[in-house]
């Protein structure tokens, strides 16, 4: 159960404000979580009698991901296409599948001069989140992706 938990602390959501779609928004919180699913969604509070948080929010959504690459995803891969917008394949982190450095969330927050950060339990290291922090045609090695960052 614990895993569960630690597995919905940090669930992919974007919570949007429908009621004033014309502002913008203050602040944007983006959580992500590896392999988990609509059923392990329901597990979570399964004979809890509890609300899940997010079942609380507007909007949720489903991701199907494919690297340009294989049909199955690795983490730098999907990490990457989440950071980017762009579609890569597998074991490049934030490069695009042409080789190319591919702008992710925090370099664009950077060039508006917003204040960011990366929180994880993780290694700041591994390629899901190092695709959110740095550019590698392959994962490399821990040193080098922590000199980047």
């Amino acid at each position: 159960m614990k895993k569960i938990f630690f597995y919905l602390s940090i669930l992919f959501c974007f919570q949007l404000h429908a009621q004033d779609v014309t502002s913008t928004p203050r602040n944007i919180i983006l959580i992500l979580t590896e392999g988990i699913g609509v059923g392990q969604l329901s597990l979570a509070t399964a004979g809890y009698h509890v609300k899940n948080i997010l079942d609380t929010f507007d909007h949720s959504a489903l991701l199907k991901t494919s690297s340009a690459d294989n049909m199955v995803t690795d983490k730098a891969a999907s990490a990457t296409a989440i950071a980017t917008g762009k579609k890569t394949k597998n074991g490049f982190i934030g490069m695009d599948a042409n080789n190319h450095y591919a702008t992710n969330l925090f370099d664009q927050a950077r060039k508006k001069e917003m204040g960011t950060a990366f929180i994880t339990t993780s290694s700041l290291t591994a390629p899901f989140s190092a695709s959110f922090l740095t550019h590698r045609i392959n994962k490399s090695t821990d040193e080098d992706i922590a000199e980047e960052i």
